[in-house]
């Protein structure tokens, strides 16, 4: 009795291990398919906005790229 009650304990945690990982593995999935993406404003690439370069209200690809639109105009 008390062997089947320790399998019994030992499949319900290695199940609730398993549900967690799955859903933390779903939580991140469907928060990366969310990641905004913003066009440089010079050149006209996509790039999340994480990895942007925010100046002024305008977002560029590079620092290089901010420089350069700032002296055009």
């Amino acid at each position: 009795m008390l062997r089947i009650l320790l399998i019994g304990l030992i499949v319900y945690f290695v199940l609730r291990l398993l549900q967690r990982f799955k859903s933390s593995f779903a939580a991140k999935q469907k928060q990366t398919s969310e990641t905004q993406m913003v066009r440089c404003t010079h050149c006209g690439v996509h790039l999340p906005v994480d990895e942007s370069y925010l100046t002024h209200g305008t977002y560029f690809c590079s620092a290089e790229h901010a420089k350069a639109h700032k002296t055009s105009h």
